[in-house]
């Protein structure tokens, strides 16, 4: 007669499903999410933690912060900003001005 007993298969089973439960219960490492490239005020509030939203249109309107507009809206680079920070914040007001002039005058001899 064989010794099978049917409640130490059942024994063995439950210890299965208490080692995998033990495993999903465990807090896994999640991988560091990747850093936004580019994004609106948000991403320039992330970036320049002292500023308000205020602020930093305000900036932009100055064109003291380096910036783009898609339509109606302002668009940030982390990597531009983090530059502008590391080159200790300087007024790119000069720089914006001579873009534009030069723009300006493409067009004018475009037409």
């Amino acid at each position: 007669m064989d010794n099978y007993n049917p409640f130490q298969v059942i024994d063995q089973r439950l210890a299965n499903i208490e080692r995998l439960l033990s495993k999903v219960s465990q807090p896994q490492h999640l991988p560091t999410p990747v850093k936004q490239l580019e994004g609106g005020i948000e991403l320039a509030k992330e970036i320049l933690k002292v500023y308000s939203k205020s602020s930093i249109y305000k900036m932009s309107m100055d064109g003291r912060i380096p910036h783009t507009k898609r339509g109606r809206k302002l668009w940030f680079s982390r990597i531009e900003l983090e530059a502008w920070i590391a080159q200790g914040m300087p007024d790119v007001s000069k720089q914006k001005a001579t873009d534009r002039l030069a723009s300006s005058l493409r067009k004018k001899e475009n037409l």
